[in-house]
């Protein structure tokens, strides 16, 4: 097989019905979250081990002079304007701007929601693995 035949292959999005896209679509993605949020409840019965970690993180992160966590929130929770702000964008600027988004790359940009979907699973996958090797609690905890 030539390889531009492989790269169309691999890259180039299934000529599939709608209702059978749709249908994988919705089990790959929900497979990936259940993967996701099963594995991060298992990381969160590390209570001890996940105080220990953050601590050793927050060690290195002052042995090399980048850790900066604390007095950066200590900034942002002394202007109750900028929690309402950072609050406002996560919880109405993340989550309901990804689902359009996703539906419009779906049916519009099929190919650039294959590389968005594939990027955001291989982050939570990423994530899923940290998470079981190294559960780690934030400083401010």
């Amino acid at each position: 097989m030539s390889r531009a035949i492989q790269s169309r292959a691999i890259t180039a999005p299934a000529q599939s019905a709608p209702g059978i896209r749709i249908l994988r679509e919705i089990l790959i993605v929900g497979l990936g979250y259940l993967v996701y949020s099963q594995v991060r409840g298992l990381a969160g019965d590390r209570v001890v081990d996940a105080f220990y970690n953050g601590y050793r993180m927050t060690r290195l992160e002052r042995d090399l002079g980048i850790f900066q966590e604390l007095s950066l929130q200590q900034f942002v929770v002394s202007h109750s304007m900028l929690i309402d702000i950072f609050n406002f964008i996560y919880f109405y600027g993340l989550f309901p701007f990804l689902g359009p988004v996703a539906i419009f790359l779906f049916w519009k940009r099929p190919r650039v929601y294959i590389l968005a979907r594939n990027a955001f699973l291989l982050s939570g996958a990423i994530a899923a693995f940290f998470f079981l090797l190294i559960p780690t609690a934030p400083p401010r905890l």
